[in-house]
């Protein structure tokens, strides 16, 4: 757990044993995959970590990989929220929510061999307990 993949700035972050420095190597993961014979397939997004009670929460869920036909189920979430075909996650928080925290799971496949799974907890930024 001392090499870290960093999609967003496309670098490969390693820290040796020695603990005396941070080691950043540029590495596009993506483009090194898609010009690759490797089968891949992973969540390559995060979600946003915060919602208001009375406004709406959306979050795109954006796959790597190179397989077809891939399907979304939200497996479990708080009450109301969707998820698209496309893998748009979306919830019209109700006014009244009042818990401090919402669990989502999104399970995401292809075909009978490939599955993962995005799960996450989400936070009320509301204050109110």
């Amino acid at each position: 757990k001392r090499v870290f993949a960093n999609l967003d700035s496309n670098a490969i972050v390693s820290i040796p044993f020695s603990n005396d420095r941070i080691i950043v190597n540029p590495f596009n993961l993506i483009t090194a995959l898609k010009t690759s014979d490797l089968d891949y397939f992973f969540v390559a997004s995060t979600p946003p970590r915060i919602f208001l009670p009375g406004k709406n929460y959306t979050y795109q869920v954006q796959m790597e990989t190179n397989q077809k036909d891939i399907k979304y189920e939200l497996t479990s979430g708080p009450k109301g929220m969707e998820i698209s075909k496309s893998g748009k996650l979306t919830w019209k928080v109700p006014t009244g929510f009042s818990d401090a925290t919402a669990d989502v799971i999104v399970s995401v496949t292809s075909g009978e061999i490939h599955q993962t799974f995005d799960s996450f907890t989400i936070y009320n930024a509301s204050g109110k307990k």
